[in-house]
């Protein structure tokens, strides 16, 4: 394995035989909350490995809502389509928590994967990793209360930032949820009141954890079982 100093999940799996002639095509990069990655049926102009922060993948519809799909960190990566003909968005990415990550043009990616059957099946397992997340992710907000979901929403922020406090503001969780943002601060109100969490102004602290595990859905729980069996990441471990 590589002795990495960027703590991506991706990245860190990969032999050294594989990481170093990506590494010298990686750049740093900071991104602020909201910026905007890639768009739908855009071409997709970099692969990102991100090291902090969060990615949310959303539909946009034609009225403007956003939904999200799913949302990585530095358990996987962003882009990877790009990997496919013409290199073409099938989802916008939005940052939501202010990230740094490393970035790849993805043509030299692609070369770098044609190279390596262990680096091409590794990008195979996170882009299905990312296909279960988005079905399941449908199944939930179809299904499941909104409180469940935002639980589960929290809990998921929570493993990818590795820490109890989510920066993100009540218009991101709605666009998160699918959900209209009044119903979004009520249902915070509600967890609030009922000690799980504190809520200040673009910002919540997760307070008691056990307790929120319990309130969250399935579908928390169902996820990290396929992020173990797909990707190897433990959210309990890392």
């Amino acid at each position: 394995m590589t002795t990495l100093n960027l703590p991506n999940h991706f990245l860190s799996l990969l032999s050294s035989q594989v990481f170093e002639p990506l590494e010298r095509h990686l750049a740093i990069v900071d991104l602020p909350e909201g910026a905007v990655l890639y768009r739908n049926n855009e071409t997709i102009e970099h692969v990102y490995f991100p090291v902090a922060g969060m990615i949310s993948f959303v539909v946009r519809l034609a009225d403007g809502q956003l939904v999200d799909t799913g949302s990585t960190g530095s358990n996987s990566v962003a882009g990877l389509t790009a990997l496919h003909d013409e290199a073409t968005a099938i989802n916008d990415a939005i940052v939501r928590v202010a990230m740094k990550a490393a970035i790849i043009n993805p043509h030299i990616l692609k070369t770098l994967v044609a190279c390596s059957e262990s680096f091409w099946l590794s990008c195979i397992r996170h882009e299905k990793m990312m296909l279960v997340l988005a079905q399941r992710m449908a199944a939930c907000n179809a299904i499941h209360c909104l409180d469940q979901r935002l639980v589960r929403c929290l809990l998921q922020a929570h493993d990818l930032l590795n820490d109890t406090a989510v920066p993100v503001s009540l218009e991101s969780l709605a666009q998160m949820l699918g959900a209209n943002r009044s119903h979004v601060a009520l249902a915070v109100r509600r967890l609030h009141k009922a000690g799980l969490i504190d809520y200040r102004l673009g910002r919540i602290l997760l307070i008691d954890m056990d307790s929120l595990r319990d309130e969250s859905c399935e579908c928390y729980d169902a996820i990290n079982a396929h992020f173990r069996r797909i990707i190897g990441w433990d959210p309990g471990r890392h």
